[in-house]
């Protein structure tokens, strides 16, 4: 009876109406053991503060307002950082417009559980594409890969926070099966055209999808025309994916244009002029963020990386070891894996950076021979990396899981270890994904200690007894999301903009001061504006690090 209702089961979840029900289950029931108030990335904040925004005005603009606009109209101490005065005197404070616009009738109804239903859905989606991508390599139903990139990648993370990773991953995944298919003969030129135009809707919502679609396209059509010696069908499938793609960059532009403010497109072109000045500290700033988003730990400093090369290489040995028939090297080094990552999560609960660490599934594709379609696709994974690399915003490497510049890369990397030839590595290849499952859980469970951590935080900050409260440090107003509409608050993280904060204060007639330094009891003396006296120090957890508070009283 237990045989017959586990294969009635797995029958049943090879329904795709029915896996899509049952993994979409699976992340409601993991969002709601996340407080819907805390957020596993740092712009999600500014996303929901947005949504929120919407809601209270009953309109799909994205102002978010500003309190102190009458004495700081330039916005430089606006509290949530890098928010922007457009033509029509809004403040816009995203840089991603579509899925905010679609996902506002759904915070209306339901709130930030309810906005979570799209990167629900893109999470879902890069599954589907993962099963597309694995039939396309010859497997006979790619179920494997759709559960794998569900269940145990860092997809299921991005599923249950409102980034837009987990839709712009899928669009890309999509879009790399379809030009597979030209590279396997299948004609028509619908397909680069849909490819092209899916790869368009990624770079509406993030700009590294731009590299995918070169990359992706370039080596599809420079494989048909090398290899298949089809120069003809080269070139449309090439000039077919431009035509796809530009018309929906151009539609998204000018909704940015609309709104004067949100703008992926100018993103876009800065990553490209930061890129040119690939020189100095700067390229060895790049160098640096790219081994951590590709093989970090934890953190960004060297000795991150220089243990997840550690434990990729032991990873690879062990696979050897396994193919050499030896059991007891095979077991022994990823015994030692587990027991790392044990000891490190025991240290300190934090993000895991790099692709391969977070995802190990992932490494099995170095090692697995590529070749045909298989080999395309791993120039498609690999080919991206450097150029990803070198065109990625600088700053904040650490502060992510498994990548997310590069999430695409790592999910193909991950179906083409999981549809590794049949009977070779399978010992390995169960341990890996066992290994990738138990790093999501823990990534899981670090989700809801950050978001827990941020609710904490914001109703702390809102509980200080001042009306004004000015932060030194960039980002942190911008984890608390939908606080800042309803406080008096600044963020001033340099001496120049501390500097107008205190006259933005001193103008908007406030009596109590309250000034918030992370990592320190207060702010040095010399940062006290003359006239103001010290009423009371306090001192506030955030995640384990301290934010010194400090309460002045102006002179009335």
């Amino acid at each position: 009876m237990g045989i017959e209702r586990y294969e009635w089961l797995r029958a049943h979840l090879r329904r795709p109406v029915v896996a899509a029900a049952a993994l979409l289950a699976v992340y409601v029931v993991l969002a709601l053991m996340m407080d819907p108030r805390g957020y596993l990335g740092t712009d999600t904040g500014a996303k929901v503060a947005t949504l929120e925004a919407m809601a209270r005005s009953g309109s799909l603009s994205p102002d978010v307002g500003y309190w102190a606009e009458e004495w700081d109209p330039a916005g430089a101490v606006h509290p949530l950082y890098q928010s922007k005065r457009t033509q029509d005197g809004s403040w816009v404070a995203v840089t991603t417009l579509p899925l905010l616009e679609v996902a506002a009738p759904l915070y209306r109804l339901a709130g930030y559980r309810g906005a979570l239903l799209l990167p629900m859905l893109g999470a879902l989606g890069c599954s589907f594409a993962a099963r597309a991508l694995a039939r396309r390599l010859g497997h006979p139903d790619g179920w494997s890969s759709f559960w794998v990139v569900g269940l145990t990648s860092p997809i299921a993370l991005y599923a249950l926070d409102f980034w837009e990773h987990s839709v712009g991953v899928a669009l890309m995944l999509a879009s790399v099966a379809l030009l597979m298919d030209g590279v396997t003969g299948r004609r028509g030129c619908w397909r680069p055209l849909a490819a092209g135009a899916l790869l368009g809707a990624a770079a509406s919502l993030r700009s590294e999808a731009i590299v995918y679609a070169l990359v992706a396209v370039g080596v599809a059509s420079l494989v048909t025309l090398v290899r298949d010696r089809r120069p003809g069908v080269a070139v449309v499938s090439g000039v077919a994916s431009l035509v796809g793609f530009l018309p929906v960059w151009v539609m998204n532009r000018g909704l940015e244009l609309a709104v004067g403010g949100a703008s992926r497109g100018v993103r876009a072109v800065q990553a490209a002029e930061s890129a040119t000045k690939f020189a100095g500290s700067r390229a060895s700033a790049r160098v640096s963020e790219g081994l951590v988003t590709t093989v970090g730990l934890k953190g960004t400093e060297s000795a991150s990386w220089l243990l997840g090369v550690a434990l990729m290489a032991a990873m690879l040995v062990g696979w050897r070891a396994s193919r050499r028939g030896d059991s007891a090297l095979f077991r022994t080094c990823f015994v030692l894996v587990g027991v790392v990552y044990l000891v490190s999560v025991l240290a300190d609960l934090s993000f895991i950076p790099g692709l391969f660490i977070a995802f190990p599934v992932a490494i099995g594709a170095l090692l697995v021979p590529a070749e045909g379609t298989r080999g395309v696709l791993l120039g498609i994974a690999l080919g991206a990396l450097p150029l990803v690399w070198a065109f990625q915003y600088v700053g904040g490497a650490g502060a992510q899981w498994g990548g997310r510049y590069v999430l695409a890369s790592s999910m193909m990397l991950g179906v083409l270890t999981i549809t590794r030839p049949a009977g070779r590595d399978g010992e390995v290849g169960r341990a890996l994904v066992v290994l990738s499952l138990g790093i999501t859980v823990l990534g899981l469970g670090w989700t809801g200690v950050r978001t827990r951590g941020i609710d904490d935080v914001a109703r702390d900050l809102a509980s200080v007894d001042a009306e004004v409260l000015i932060v030194r440090d960039a980002f942190l107003l911008r984890e608390t999301g939908a606080s800042v509409l309803d406080e008096q608050w600044l963020t001033a993280s340099g001496d120049e903009t501390y500097a107008i904060a205190v006259d933005v204060a001193e103008r908007s007639g406030a009596r109590r001061v309250a000034v918030v330094e992370p990592g320190a009891p207060a702010p040095p003396p010399t940062a006290v504006p003359a006239g103001w006296v010290e009423a009371e120090r306090l001192r506030i957890d955030f995640l384990g690090d301290d934010l010194g508070v400090v309460v002045y009283e102006l002179p009335r």
